[in-house]
């Protein structure tokens, strides 16, 4: 092989190794954090999903909008009563070299009581079909249900969803998502999480 050659082959390797380096690091450190941030509340952390969210969760709008769908760093425990889980979450649009991944940070929340149906999708973000379907506009929102509900999580939760991203309530379950990964995606701490939705639910 050329010395000019071999001097590209090298530097190539060497720069895809660096690179594998620095991600396999980063992701380590993430996992650690979100494990500390886990231990911190008394909940537990897994970096694969054991709760097989895709499939128990296929009613929501996120979860049906494409296919593929992943939750991975998954982080489950309970607060004031009420039940989280908040991961990671991906699915995929489009096929062959139309293909695109979409992430969103999630945080899904199991309430005591069933609660009104309800669909909010940011405008600046990919809407599912159903939030395209007999849907109304309120500000940069596309909603589905009460409206009054609707307006109440615009005026406490909309400073979360700067990037878009949706809220949803399917009978006990509020789920939230923003594009992002978990950690990442504008939402308070879990705990002010929780307490905004319970406010906003007795309300």
């Amino acid at each position: 092989m050329p010395p000019l050659l071999m001097t590209c082959f090298v530097a190539t390797m060497t720069a895809g190794l660096a690179v594998l380096v620095v991600v396999s690091f980063r992701r380590w450190r993430r996992r650690a954090g979100l494990a500390k941030q886990a231990g911190d509340l008394g909940f537990r952390y897994w970096r694969e999903d054991p709760f097989e969210i895709s499939r128990r969760c296929a009613e929501f709008a996120l979860v049906a909008s494409g296919h593929s769908p992943v939750a991975a760093n998954v982080i489950s425990g309970h607060l004031d009563g009420v039940a989280v889980r908040a991961f990671d979450f991906q699915y995929e649009v489009g096929h062959g070299p139309r293909r695109m991944m979409r992430r969103y940070g999630v945080v899904l929340l199991e309430t005591a009581l069933p609660q009104e149906r309800l669909l909010m999708w940011h405008n600046g973000d990919f809407a599912p079909i159903p939030a395209r379907q007999e849907a109304r506009t309120l500000g940069a929102w596309s909603v589905i249900g009460d409206a009054k509900q609707a307006q109440a999580f615009l005026a406490a939760c909309e400073p979360w969803f700067a990037r878009g991203g949706c809220v949803e309530i399917i009978a006990h379950a509020v789920l939230l998502a923003a594009p992002g990964q978990l950690g990442r995606n504008g939402f308070p701490p879990l705990p002010e999480v929780v307490k905004t939705v319970r406010h906003l639910l007795r309300g």
